[in-house]
């Protein structure tokens, strides 16, 4: 049963302000990659 499609991948069951579990999660990866770029252009040793 795990391993059926069942074709309904495109409904949307979660919604917080405006937004589904995937925007949300595409916005917290993004958002982590920035502070991750953040934290190596601070912390890079000075020239």
């Amino acid at each position: 049963m795990i391993f059926r499609g069942g074709g309904d991948c495109s409904m949307v069951d979660w919604m917080f302000l405006g937004g589904s579990i995937a925007n949300w999660s595409f916005l917290a990866f993004v958002g982590l990659g920035l502070l991750s770029l953040l934290t190596l252009w601070v912390s890079r040793p000075p020239t």
